[in-house]
């Protein structure tokens, strides 16, 4: 094991559908992000802080402060990050004094790999629709708005996206604020929790539920309080690109892939030394629980 472990970090590729931006009549639009002169489809870094933190039970016990007319996390010295996980992600609290814990979880946007293209879903209510006229005897057709017809549209991105999430060591499960430090068993179960998550990334989209869990997994205890791929895992042709300088670093950490879903997974298994998914999460999980017994 590393010495001087400051950090988690993990950076994977999933199919992630992209999230919705604003809204132009019945029409939604992707969010998205624009470089090299093109758009990218993107599910933002708060979605997905949401989803895992929600995944890993994160806002079971957490309690909303509407004292100054705008939403906040409420935090006291008995609502607080001992009991309070989701506080893990920051807070700020406006009241006689203002209180201000940065995040120790931080999670990227989630990019896609390919531009845009365009791509358009149409639906309609029309069984509602059709269901109204018949009760009330109306020419569907003829009555359509009084029947509450409605035809909509909205974009669809569903491609592969790379995004990095980093567990900072040095405030996770601690809050100065409160002379909040947490035991070593607390701060294992909490992060073996936002792992589970990320393994088991799932999204509810328009109704849909859609299986993001990562197919492309890098990452490890670090002593770099960064995310130490984010820069370096990208896609071309449907194969992860291998360079000299992800085979160097990827050596002091863990890697894993799905061996159906690239092109050059066994390329990625020989030059990275990649496991299954699933194996590389328990190795991370034993990481883990080797690093808290300490």
């Amino acid at each position: 094991m590393k010495k001087n472990i400051l950090a988690f970090t993990f950076t994977g590729i999933s199919k992630i559908t992209a999230n919705y931006g604003e809204n132009q009549g019945n029409i939604s639009s992707i969010q998205k992000i624009y470089k090299n002169g093109r758009a990218y489809p993107m599910r933002s870094s708060e979605s997905l802080k949401y989803t895992i933190f929600n995944l890993a039970g994160f806002y079971d016990n957490l309690k909303i402060d509407t004292s100054t007319k705008v939403a906040t996390k409420e935090v006291s010295d008995e609502i607080n990050l001992r009991n309070t996980p989701n506080l893990e992600g920051g807070y700020m609290s406006v009241g006689k004094q203002t209180k201000i814990r940065k995040s120790s979880i931080r999670i990227t946007d989630a990019i896609s790999q390919t531009p845009f293209n365009g791509t358009t879903q149409f639906h309609n209510n029309l069984a509602l629709a059709n269901k109204y006229a018949k009760d009330n005897n109306l020419n569907l057709q003829e009555k359509a708005s009084e029947c509450g017809l409605m035809p909509y549209e909205f974009e669809f991105d569903d491609n592969l996206k790379v995004f990095s999430v980093t567990v900072l060591f040095d405030i996770f499960g601690e809050d100065e604020n409160f002379d909040i430090h947490l035991s070593k068993e607390e701060k294992k179960e909490r992060l073996l929790l936002i792992v589970n998550a990320i393994k088991n990334l799932t999204f509810e989209v328009k109704g849909n539920l859609d299986n993001a869990e990562p197919l492309f997994a890098i990452g490890g205890l670090s002593d770099r309080a960064t995310h130490v791929f984010e820069n370096m895992i990208k896609l071309e042709d449907n194969k992860v690109l291998i360079s000299e300088e992800l085979k160097i670093r990827s050596k002091d950490y863990h890697v894993g892939v799905r061996s159906d879903i690239f092109d050059n997974s066994n390329e990625i298994k020989t030059e990275l030394n990649a496991t299954s998914i699933d194996e590389f999460f328990e190795i991370i999980k034993s990481e883990i629980e080797e690093y808290y017994q300490d």
